[in-house]
């Protein structure tokens, strides 16, 4: 996140919306991250910071306002991503951060290209934490 793109705080009306419209209760920690703080900003730097990592970890490139959730996982929905998840934010080639349906399971990557969701965080926060991490110089 830098100074220029504060995050933008999320209407709870707007969420419980989207939630309502995808049959879908979105984590605690993610609403209440989304509401409180509000949506981060991501930013070239992190990229290059995972790229000197050597790191395989997907890093994420835009967070999704909720009637972008909605839209981005129905149009996902359509031609392959499974129905059980819901997507909230994406990397810098397309692919897709998720949920699954049952809100409760961390965070998951559809890769777009090659069809396949792999779960790379046990939960909303642990997955933010190595989000930024990988900017640390350690």
């Amino acid at each position: 996140m830098i100074e220029d793109y504060p995050p933008e705080k999320i209407d709870k009306a707007a969420l419980l919306e989207a939630a309502s419209d995808l049959r879908f209760n979105f984590p605690p920690e993610y609403e209440a991250v989304v509401t409180e703080v509000g949506l981060l900003s991501a930013t070239g730097d992190l990229l290059e910071a995972a790229i000197q990592k050597d790191t395989d970890f997907p890093v994420v490139s835009d967070f999704f306002k909720p009637a972008d959730i909605v839209s981005t996982t129905k149009n996902w929905q359509s031609i392959g991503l499974p129905n059980d998840l819901i997507a909230f934010a994406s990397d810098d080639l397309g692919n897709l951060f998720c949920f699954k349906r049952d809100g409760r399971s961390g965070v998951w990557f559809y890769d777009h290209d090659f069809d396949e969701v792999s779960k790379v965080s046990a939960s909303f926060g642990a997955w933010l934490d190595t989000q930024n991490k990988l900017k640390d110089p350690n």
